[in-house]
């Protein structure tokens, strides 16, 4: 005989509307089929079709993890607890889990006063042009013009036969101080280009889409999109004649980032990056932002205008077999599903033939020339219509879009989230919560055996204090040694079931990477008992999270502001800012603990000002990076002259290496300073290979 299987009026229900979903979908797909507007229209249907079916299990998988974090459980797991029948607990492990190493992962990137990026010149810098030339030329000029001013201030005479061969036997050092002329200059213009870039990223919303798509790693993969060119309104203050100031709204193009829900990114088969091969990016748009479009370069005003002319009937939306549900576990109202009036839009990016794209509009034959190749094209699809298509703007044929999993897996679009490192785990402990709550409600009190035929006719065996029970033993049973009452105390084992779901709760903090007592937790035991233990093991669950905060950086902060560094190159108003420069991204850098890392400044100032190895304004640049570490701004408390530095620091210069104009020989010349006598022939390094001075 079969088992019955129980559903509540909440599956049946969604069950319908999967149904009803699914109905809608098939005949909305086939009367697709059969009206499509042109080649690359069929061409971008069928893809999104093959699209879809790629990713059903991974949308499942998404929104099972999302429930977890939620504290639900999963529709069959919740038929099986209903056929079952008990404690409906929840132990929100998952959430704690996530939350907590959410905090974590922004605690490192977004610290106070500090980007989670630079932009430093590479060890040989490349610079454009006839700059090194240039720069080299104007440091030996430089030189030469220096010791002609220390000879005019000094009375010296320059023989320039010995000037020029003096400069011939100091050329490595010359060389060695144009090299670091050439490194000056492409850190002033790296930190010029930074200054750019941090203006740009704050304005176009990058800070703010990092913050956003970190819970999405933890679910399951973060993903960014930018730069991505858009018309925004922005404030102008004005002055007139008279200078009196005035604000006006105008439209600028403005670089922007966005965080896009893994949920609305659909990757086609086989593919591992946003690089290779074709994906779709499911956007949502109101009739208006789609007039829009009208007269925008690479848009097709046709196409749009009949787009406009279907919202009426409601039918372009790209139903999916998870709507509901999402809906359900996103906390939406699933009837406003269907009522909201949004169009949905298909976002492709992928390689089309040319033969294809030249028939959706021949303006494109100048850039996709040959009928066979395949060319990269960004393209939108509403409904049967192709709204724009273009070949990808980036000269390097990248597509704007940066992901990034919790753990990534080699050869795969999606990674893993937590909640699915955390699923045995957190199932473990939710059924050791049930059984515990179950069974303390059991042994609460004593389960009765009563014989109702021992009992008396106007007895209801109700229990109340102090009842008397009125019995009738016509048969004799009670003679029998039968009772017609018996209690029975079930076995409290709460003690033992907690225990089990502590040592699953430790389970849960070794596969995680994000162990309780760095989210708080007093109860650590063992060497985290002491501050230095405690430390230790701080510093060894540090380890986990770090592989996490380099893949961010790798693959999320280092490639988006990558993209917007080329982009700037690009353009001839940042033209003026390119040296050869690479992105640094400083996010596992700042694992270390600042603690520590102002400790060892201090006591490296304290050794440079004991030894007196350094020299008055290299202990004052030193000091600057101490305050730093601690969080202080140095130009509030140091003074401009680095004199009364030198006083404060206790750093006595010693004055045996200084010239001194007031110092002189028997001829009128400096009689001390290494540098003025290399030059002049009168000691130093160079100075025993030279002719006597005549």
């Amino acid at each position: 005989m079969g088992l019955i299987q129980m559903k509540s009026n909440k599956q049946m229900v969604e069950e319908e509307e999967r149904a009803i979903q699914d109905l809608v979908q098939f005949e909305a797909d086939e009367k697709k089929r059969l009206t499509l507007a042109d080649e690359l229209a069929g061409y971008l249907r069928r893809a999104w079709e093959d699209a879809k079916k790629e990713k059903r299990s991974v949308e499942q998988k998404i929104l099972d993890n999302m429930k977890a974090i939620n504290g639900e459980y999963t529709s069959s797991k919740m038929a099986e607890i209903n056929t079952f029948g008990g404690s409906k607990i929840y132990m929100m492990l998952t959430e704690t889990k996530c939350r907590n190493g959410e905090a974590w992962v922004k605690d490192i990137l977004f610290q106070p006063n500090n980007i989670p990026w630079d932009i430093e010149p590479t060890p040989m810098p490349d610079l454009p042009g006839n700059m090194e030339e240039e720069i080299t030329y104007d440091f030996m000029q430089s030189t030469v013009n220096g010791v002609l001013q220390m000879a005019a201030q000094t009375g010296a005479q320059i023989n320039p036969d010995m000037l020029g061969q003096r400069m011939r036997a100091a050329l490595p050092e010359i060389k060695a101080g144009a090299k670091k002329a050439i490194m000056d200059y492409a850190k002033e213009k790296a930190e010029e280009m930074k200054d750019q870039i941090n203006d740009q990223l704050t304005e176009g919303g990058w800070y703010d889409a990092i913050d956003e798509l970190i819970p999405d790693v933890m679910v399951k993969t973060g993903i960014l999109k930018g730069p991505i060119l858009r018309m925004e309104n922005q404030r102008r203050v004005n002055l007139d004649e008279e200078g009196v100031p005035s604000l006006s709204v105008e439209s600028v193009k403005m670089t922007q980032y966005e965080r896009r829900p893994p949920l609305d990114i659909y990757p086609g088969p086989g593919v591992i990056n946003f690089q290779k091969g074709y994906f779709f990016d499911k956007l949502a748009y109101t009739p208006s932002d789609i007039q829009g479009f009208l007269d925008l370069p690479g848009f097709n005003e046709k196409e749009i205008r009949a787009v406009l002319k279907e919202c009426r009937e409601g039918s372009l939306r790209e139903w999916t077999s998870i709507d509901t549900e999402r809906a359900d576990t996103e906390g939406k109202a699933s009837e406003m599903i269907r009522a909201w009036e949004e169009v949905d839009v298909l976002e492709f990016w992928g390689p089309v033939q040319g033969k294809t794209i030249q028939e959706w509009s021949p303006k494109l034959k100048k850039k996709a020339p040959d009928a066979d190749k395949f060319y990269d094209i960004n393209a939108y699809l509403i409904g049967n219509h192709v709204i724009k298509a273009i070949i990808n703007p980036d000269p390097m044929g990248k597509r704007p879009y940066s992901k990034v999993s919790f753990i990534e897996k080699s050869g795969a679009f999606w990674g893993v989230g937590l909640p699915e490192i955390l699923e045995d785990t957190q199932t473990a402990c939710n059924a050791c919560a049930r059984a515990l709550v179950n069974n303390v409600g059991m042994a609460s009190g004593p389960q009765v055996v009563i014989f109702e035929e021992m009992l008396a006719d106007f007895e209801k065996g109700d229990f109340v204090p102090w009842k008397r029970w009125w019995v009738s033993d016509d048969e004799g049973l009670m003679a029998q040694g039968k009772k017609p009452i018996e209690f029975y105390q079930p076995t409290l084992i709460a003690q033992q079931l907690i225990s089990v779901f502590e040592f699953f709760m430790k389970q849960a903090d070794e596969s995680s990477g994000v162990p309780a007592y760095a989210h708080g937790d007093p109860q650590v035991g063992g060497a985290g008992n002491t501050a230095s233990g405690l430390s230790m093991l701080m510093t060894q669950a540090a380890r986990g999270i770090k592989l996490l905060i380099k893949n961010i950086d790798h693959k999320i902060i280092e490639d988006s502001i990558l993209r917007q560094y080329f982009w700037n190159m690009d353009h001839k108003k940042f033209s003026g800012l390119v040296g050869d420069q690479k992105i640094v991204a400083k996010g596992s850098v700042s694992l270390i603990a600042k603690e520590q890392q102002a400790q060892r400044m201090t006591d490296l100032l304290a050794t440079a000002t004991q030894t007196q190895v350094m020299t008055p304004p290299e202990t004052r640049k030193l000091l600057k990076k101490v305050f730093k570490t601690h969080e202080l701004d140095p130009r509030d408390i140091m003074e401009d002259s680095p004199i009364p530095m030198g006083n404060m620091l206790g750093y006595t210069p010693n004055p045996g290496g200084i010239a001194r104009p007031g110092t002189l020989n028997a001829a009128g010349e400096p009689a001390q300073g290494t540098d003025f006598q290399t030059i002049t022939g009168r000691g130093g390094p160079a100075s025993a290979a030279a002719p006597p001075a005549q």
